[in-house]
C-alpha cells in the first residue's frame, strides 16, 4: 500500500493540473518543467447561411472504393492539378470489388469524374506521396 501511495504522489507532482500543460525545458537528464496556463481562445461558429461551403459539392464520383491517400499534381504536364487516389483493400461487407489505383485528370473545364488512368493491379495502399524522380 506504501508504494502505492508513493506512486501516487509521484503522478500527481508530475501531471499538470487542468488548464495547464507542461513541457521539458533541457535535456540534461534532470526533469525540469515549464508550466504554462492556456489563453482563453475566442472564435465563432459558423450556421445556417455563413457556412463556407456549398451545401452541394462541385463533383461527385460515383465510384464505390476505400481511398487510403489523395493527392494533387500535375500528373500529364499540362499545366492543370490532377488528382490521385490510391485504394485499400478490407474484409468490409459486402465487400469491394475494386481498389486499384487511380488519376483524375483535371481539364480546363474542371475535373473528370472519371479515371483517366488506371493501375493494372489491384493494390493496397494507404497513402501517396507524388515526386519528379527523374527530373523530366
Amino acid at each position: 500500500m506504501r508504494s502505492l501511495f508513493g506512486l501516487l504522489i509521484v503522478v500527481a507532482a508530475v501531471v499538470p493540473a487542468s488548464g495547464q500543460s507542461w513541457s521539458e525545458v533541457s535535456e540534461d537528464g534532470h526533469t525540469s518543467v515549464a508550466l504554462t496556463t492556456p489563453e482563453t481562445a475566442t472564435g465563432s461558429a459558423a450556421r445556417g447561411s455563413t457556412l463556407p461551403f456549398a451545401l452541394t459539392p462541385d463533383i461527385q464520383v460515383n465510384l464505390r472504393r476505400q481511398i487510403g491517400g489523395l493527392a494533387i499534381a500535375d500528373m500529364n504536364a499540362d499545366g492543370l492539378n490532377d488528382l490521385v487516389a490510391v485504394c485499400y483493400s478490407s474484409s468490409s461487407f459486402p465487400p469491394y470489388d475494386d481498389w486499384r489505383e487511380m488519376i483524375f485528370y483535371n481539364t480546363p473545364n474542371g475535373l473528370n469524374t472519371t479515371p483517366g488512368w488506371l493501375s493494372d493491379n489491384q493494390t493496397h495502399a494507404g497513402d501517396v506521396q507524388v515526386g519528379d524522380v527523374n527530373g523530366d
